[in-house]
C-alpha cells in the first residue's frame, strides 16, 4: 500500500509522530494513534504526559553525511538509541535510497531527542540552609499578606505545601510566632538602627488608632533622606496605647521612643492631625517644631464649605441610599445605563463622614449617570425619593468642578515616596487662585457662594505659610521652586538669608574638621622630625602643597556660603515634573554644602497619611481571626 500524501509538517513535534492513512498522528514511542485536526496542541499534551522524559533539543547536526549516517543505522521508522544515551528519531522514508536533506522535516538540521538522566528526576532532600530559606518566605504570609499565622494548621494549606515540597516539614505555629517573627524582627530592627545613625535629621509622624479588639495604638514614623538622596520611611514605633490620650502621655511615649533611636537631636519637625492633646504634646510638652496634617487641614476646609449646601447633599444621599438597600433598585439602574449604551454600568457610591473627598465621589458618580438615575427613578415605587432639580444637578456639577483641584490636592501630598513638604506653598496658593477665579465665572448663586466658603477656609487654615521658616527653606531647597513659589519678596529674602546661615554653619563644621584632621598628621610629623638624627628633611610634596595652599578660598565661611547660594539661584529651574531628589544627586559636588543641607530639610512629609497608612495594615493585620495577637506581636509584624 502507498504511504499517504503526507503534508509538509514545519513543527518538531513531528519527530515524535507521523501521520497514517486516517489522518490520525502515530506516537513513535507508544504506536497510540492522536486526532490532530490542524493544531500540534493535543500531540503535545501527550508527549508531556506519557513520554516526560523525551524533549527536543535545539542544537543543530554537525554535518549532513552524520544524519544520513544515524537514519541508515533506524528502522520501520523507530526511534533508535544512539552511543551517547540520545535517541534519534526516522521514518522509513527517509531511511530510503532516495534519502536526501530536503526530506527532512526541518532542512539542514538534525533533530537529536535527548533524554533527561535519571538523578534530574529525583526528588532533592530539603537541606538545613533551604528549610530556613523556606521558613523566611512563608513568614511573607504573616508580614505583608497579613494572613493568620493559623493558616499552617489549616488542612488545604498543609495538603498544598505537601504537594509542592513532600520533604518541607511545614514549621509549626508556635514557633512562627514566636520564635521566627523575634529573630526576624531583631535582623529588621538592627539594620534600621544602623541605618537610622547615620541620618542628619528626620521628620516624624504620629497617629492613633483603636482596633477590632477595642484597643487603642500608637504608632510613629520617621521620614529621612538616605546618602543615594531617596527617601525612606520606617516605622519606629507602635504600642498599645493605655490610658487617657492626655498631651502629657503622648509627650512622654514620643520622647522614649525618640530617647531609644538616639533621634533627639535630629528631629526636624513633627506632622499629627490637628488634635488639640496631640499639638500641644508637640509644641507644650516637646517644644518641638509642629505642621498639622495638610491634608487634615483640606478636609476640614471642604467639610466647613460642604455644610452651605447640607439640603442638596442630604438629597443625594436619600438617593444613594435607597439604591443601596435595593438589590432590585440597583439591577434596574444597571440595566438602564446598559439601554443608554454604556457597557461598563456603575453602581452609587455612599460616602463616609470622616472623608470629605468620599463625598466629592459620591456627588460625582451621581452626575455622572445621572441621565439613568432620573429614568430609574421615574420607574420606581419610591415616594420617600426626593429628586433633585434641575438647578440642583446643575450645582452638583458644578461642587464636583471645584472639589477637583481639591481632591487632585489631596493625592499629591497624601504621597510618601516623592517630596511633599516643599510643595505646601504651592499647592496652598494654586488652590486659593483657582477658586477665586471661579467665584467670577457664570455658576449658580450657590456654587459661587460655596467658592466663597473655601477660599475663607483656605485663608483660615492656612496663613502665613512662607513665614515659616521649616517650610520655606524645604521648599527653597527644591530646584523646582526655589524663590519662584514665593509671593512675597521679603519672605523670600528671609529664607534665602536663612539658608546662607545654615550653609554657613555647615561649612564652619566641615573646616573645624577637616582642621583637626590636618593638625593630627602634623603633631606625628614633628614628632617624627624631633626624632629624626638628620637636620634637613626634604619632601617631595612640598611643592604640589604650596601650589595648592594658593588655591585654597581665602574667604569667609560667610562669604563661601553666599557664592554657593548664588550659584545656586541663578542655576537653571528644573521642571516640576522632574525629580528634585536626583538633580541633588547628579549635582551634589557642584553644591556640596547645600546638598549636605537638602538632605537635612527636604525630609519633611506635608501630612500624617503615612501614619493613617500603617493604621490600614494593622486593621488587616488584627483582623477577626487574629484578635488574640499581642501588641508585641503586632509592632513585630508592622516592623
Amino acid at each position: 500500500m502507498a504511504t499517504p500524501n503526507k503534508r509538509r509538517k514545519s513543527s518538531e513535534l513531528w519527530l515524535h509522530f507521523e501521520e497514517n492513512e486516517n489522518k490520525m498522528a502515530k506516537c513513535r514511542y507508544c504506536y497510540q494513534n492522536l486526532s490532530f485536526k490542524t493544531s500540534v496542541t493535543n500531540l503535545r499534551k501527550h508527549l508531556s504526559l506519557k513520554h516526560p522524559t523525551v524533549v527536543v533539543s535545539p542544537s543543530d547536526a554537525t554535518s549532513t553525511d552524520s544524519a544520513l549516517a544515524q537514519t541508515k543505522n533506524s528502522t520501520n521508522g523507530k526511534a533508535m538509541p544512539s552511543s551517547n544515551g540520545t535517541v534519534l528519531v526516522t521514518t522509513a522514508d527517509e531511511a530510503s535510497t532516495s534519502f536526501s536533506v530536503s526530506n527532512c522535516l526541518i532542512p539542514n538540521k538534525v533533530h537529536t531527542l535527548y533524554q533527561e538522566k535519571v538523578h534530574n528526576f529525583v526528588r532533592k532532600k530539603v537541606t538545613p540552609v533551604m528549610k530556613k530559606r523556606y521558613d523566611e518566605l512563608l513568614m511573607g504570609l504573616f508580614i505583608k499578606d497579613y494572613q493568620p499565622f493559623s493558616i499552617v494548621e489549616d488542612e488545604g494549606f498543609k495538603n498544598f505545601v505537601a504537594a509542592l515540597a513532600p520533604d518541607y516539614s511545614l514549621p509549626g505555629r508556635k514557633y512562627l510566632s514566636d520564635s521566627l517573627l523575634h529573630e526576624m524582627y531583631n535582623k529588621c530592627y538592627e539594620s534600621t538602627r544602623e541605618q537610622m545613625n547615620q541620618v542628619k535629621k528626620i521628620c516624624l509622624t504620629t497617629d492613633h488608632w483603636t482596633s477590632t479588639a477595642n484597643e487603642n495604638y500608637m504608632g510613629i514614623t520617621a521620614h529621612f533622606i538616605d546618602e543615594d538622596f531617596k527617601l525612606r520611611s520606617k516605622l519606629i514605633k507602635c504600642i498599645k496605647f493605655e490610658g487617657e490620650h492626655t498631651a502629657v502621655q503622648i509627650a512622654a511615649e514620643m520622647k522614649r521612643t525618640a530617647e531609644e533611636w538616639s533621634l533627639l537631636d535630629k528631629i526636624l519637625i513633627v506632622i499629627t492631625d490637628n488634635a488639640s492633646n496631640i499639638t500641644n504634646a508637640v509644641t507644650k510638652e516637646l517644644m518641638w517644631k509642629h505642621f498639622g496634617c495638610f491634608a487634615h487641614k483640606l478636609n476640614l476646609v471642604v467639610r466647613s464649605a460642604l455644610k452651605s449646601e447640607t439640603l442638596i447633599i442630604e438629597k443625594v444621599k436619600t438617593i444613594v441610599n435607597h439604591f443601596k438597600r435595593s438589590p432590585q433598585a440597583t439591577e434596574k439602574l444597571l440595566k438602564a445605563q446598559r439601554q443608554l449604551g454604556n457597557d461598563n454600568p456603575l453602581c452609587v457610591i455612599q460616602d463616609v463622614e470622616t472623608r470629605w473627598n468620599s463625598t466629592y465621589h459620591m456627588i460625582q458618580r451621581l452626575v455622572k449617570i445621572q441621565e439613568a438615575i432620573r429614568s430609574t427613578v421615574a420607574n420606581l415605587n419610591a415616594p420617600k425619593i426626593n429628586m433633585l432639580s434641575e438647578t440642583e444637578w446643575k450645582i452638583c456639577e458644578e461642587i464636583c468642578i471645584l472639589l477637583k483641584p481639591f481632591e487632585e490636592a489631596t493625592l499629591e501630598v497624601s504621597g510618601e515616596n516623592y517630596l511633599t513638604g516643599s510643595v505646601i506653598i504651592g499647592i496652598a496658593r494654586g488652590l486659593n487662585s483657582v477658586t477665586k477665579k471661579a467665584i467670577n465665572l457664570n455658576y449658580c448663586e450657590n456654587s459661587t457662594n460655596f467658592a466663597d466658603q473655601l477660599v475663607a477656609g483656605l485663608e483660615q487654615r492656612f496663613p502665613d505659610l512662607e513665614k515659616s521658616r521649616t517650610i520655606g527653606v524645604c521648599t527653597f531647597l527644591d530646584p523646582r521652586f526655589k524663590l519662584y513659589i514665593f509671593e512675597n519678596q521679603e519672605h523670600a529674602q528671609d529664607i534665602k538669608k536663612q539658608v546662607i546661615n545654615l550653609v554657613t554653619a555647615i561649612i564652619n563644621v566641615k573646616t573645624a574638621e577637616a582642621s583637626t584632621g590636618r593638625q593630627q598628621p602634623r603633631l606625628e610629623a614633628k614628632k617624627e622630625t624631633d626624632n629624626s638624627t638628620e637636620k634637613n628633611v626634604l619632601s617631595y610634596w612640598a611643592e604640589f602643597d604650596n601650589k595648592m595652599a594658593d588655591l585654597i578660598p581665602k574667604g569667609t565661611a560667610t562669604s563661601q556660603a553666599i557664592l554657593e547660594v548664588d550659584r545656586y539661584c541663578n542655576d537653571t529651574i528644573i521642571s516640576r515634573k522632574d525629580d528634585p531628589l536626583l538633580w541633588w544627586k547628579n549635582n551634589q559636588q557642584l553644591y556640596p554644602n547645600l546638598a549636605d543641607l537638602a538632605r537635612k530639610q527636604l525630609c519633611m512629609v506635608a501630612t500624617s497619611v503615612p501614619c493613617e497608612r500603617l493604621f490600614s495594615r494593622s486593621s488587616l493585620i488584627i483582623s477577626d481571626r487574629r484578635t488574640r495577637l499581642s501588641a508585641t506581636k503586632v509592632n513585630k509584624l508592622l516592623f
